[in-house]
């Protein structure tokens, strides 16, 4: 049995992300306060971004590691992302 890749969508997926694009703003791609960022549900995160408790980040990290991934780009999606990053580096990556 082939196993799923992390970021594989469902078919259930399919009209969040029909939603998504019909909404997208390119150009607030990034930007915490994007009006498209209220259509992603939370399973699609899930697939998409490390989020959450440093415990479970750290969970979700071994995971992807463990299904062949061996680089992560970070995008801190934050109002303080310097401490994010200090907390990313500290909590998670100091514990692989």
């Amino acid at each position: 049995m082939l196993q799923k890749k992390p970021f594989e969508f469902d078919e259930e997926d399919r009209p969040a992300i029909e939603k998504i694009r019909q909404a997208y703003d390119y150009h607030r791609h990034l930007s915490l306060d994007a009006a498209h960022a209220d259509l992603v549900p939370d399973r699609l995160v899930d697939k998409f971004a490390i989020a959450g408790r440093p415990d479970e980040c750290l969970d979700r990290v071994r995971a992807l590691a463990a299904s062949g991934i061996d680089e992560l780009n970070i995008v801190l999606m934050s109002p303080t992302p310097d401490r994010l990053l200090r907390t990313f580096a500290s909590r998670i990556m100091e514990r692989l």
